[in-house]
């Protein structure tokens, strides 16, 4: 499995314009779900995450696995 696995199964939330940077999501919404995120290093990130306060401005992240693709896609 791949990126292209990625990109065939889940939404790109996210493109960065400084780096080639992607993330997609994987379960949930606006405000709590899990997101995979392509890092700047060639590392991948598998993480919950949710929006909390009053405003809903704090934003709360719990990594599960950081490494390869291989590493995160097997956790999904």
């Amino acid at each position: 499995m791949s990126v292209d696995y990625l990109n065939a199964n889940y939404k790109m939330v996210g493109l960065s314009s400084d780096w080639v940077n992607r993330a997609w999501q994987i379960d949930g919404d606006y405000y709590s779900g899990r997101l995979v995120f392509d890092n700047e290093d060639g590392t991948y990130i598998l993480f919950d995450f949710s929006y909390e306060g009053d405003d809903e401005d704090e934003l709360h992240t719990t990594t599960l696995v950081e490494g390869s693709i291989e590493e995160v896609l097997a956790r999904l």
